[in-house]
């Protein structure tokens, strides 16, 4: 059978052509839209659609001596220090339902020097320049924490600790070796009240592991943004250190981050990571700390909040 002229013509094989790539540009870029926003659940096991931005990832040289006891596969050490900045693992909408959970128990009391604490686990909520326990609080006041806020804050910390087993490969081989530890805590500072103690002044450097000696990797989680709800209070990295790149490891000086709701900071917690946070010169500056050890002695299992409220 003869071809048509017509289909042979250069012209028309031209035109076909052009629009067959433009066909699969367009499923090219749909499909890549589409996988980009999901992100394997391991706890769940399912996938889910989230929105999940690395904005920063960096190795860093561990310092010797800074994580005891010393736990193999789980304790960082030599090259397995580092710490990365992650967007998106948490809606903004789940951040309001967290700040309804600490502004159920900081209610009923109040730091009087700036910083206002709240640890669901052990009960310590700031109230003036002491620690009353907030489980008796509510009891006192008639009111209670929402099981669905607490079961919503256990989920978020099992999605933390599956990020830090992600940025820190070494824990990958048994990550039942990494476990949520004290303190754990919401902590929201006040620009208009000034320090009274030694204990509000959060601003000077200094290194987890020295401050909470279970610490082995450190999490925070903003729930809310630099310049919008406060000014002041960046986190600040003191030491200097590289991160890699395509031509190798390029030096960087102090990694300054700007707090964004929904933002989420690990790091190994030595001495490696030593920091501190900017005074904050106005509003109010709320956080969620997380705290993960190798020490089994350590361990603290979130799901016993549930039979606490």
């Amino acid at each position: 059978m003869k071809k048509s002229p017509q289909s042979n013509h250069p012209k028309n094989r031209k035109s076909i052509n052009i629009f067959l790539s433009l066909v699969v540009l367009v499923l090219s870029f749909l499909l890549y839209i589409y996988f980009s926003h999901i992100i394997y659940d391991a706890t769940k096991d399912r996938l889910v659609k989230k929105d999940v931005k690395v904005v920063k990832n960096f190795q860093i040289d561990c310092l010797d001596n800074g994580y005891l006891p010393f736990v193999n596969d789980c304790s960082p050490q030599f090259k397995q220090c580092g710490r990365a900045i992650i967007d998106g693992l948490v809606s903004e909408e789940e951040i309001s339902q967290l700040i309804t959970l600490a502004n159920t128990g900081m209610v009923l009391g109040g730091g009087s020097g700036g910083p206002t604490i709240l640890d669901l686990h052990s009960g310590a909520l700031s109230y003036g320049s002491q620690f009353i326990n907030v489980y008796d609080s509510v009891i006192a006041a008639g009111t209670r924490f929402s099981p669905a806020h607490i079961k919503l804050y256990i989920d978020i910390v099992q999605r933390v600790k599956d990020q830090v087993v992600k940025y820190f490969p070494h824990l990958q081989k048994n990550s039942n070796l990494i476990q949520l530890s004290g303190p754990t805590f919401f902590a929201r500072i006040d620009a208009a009240q000034k320090a009274k103690t030694v204990h509000d002044e959060y601003w000077h450097p200094h290194n987890d592991t020295v401050a909470y000696p279970s610490f082995c990797f450190t999490g925070l989680l903003y729930l809310t943004t630099y310049e919008k709800d406060f000014e002041g209070g960046r986190f600040v990295f003191t030491k200097r250190n590289y991160e890699q790149s395509d031509d190798g490891p390029m030096f960087v000086d102090d990694l300054v981050v700007e707090p964004k709701i929904g933002r989420l900071l690990i790091f190994s917690s030595g001495g490696e990571n030593e920091h501190y946070v900017e005074k904050v010169t106005s509003g109010k500056r709320f956080v969620l700390t997380i705290a993960f050890t190798c020490d089994p002695k350590k361990y603290m299992d979130p799901k016993t909040l549930l039979s606490k409220i």
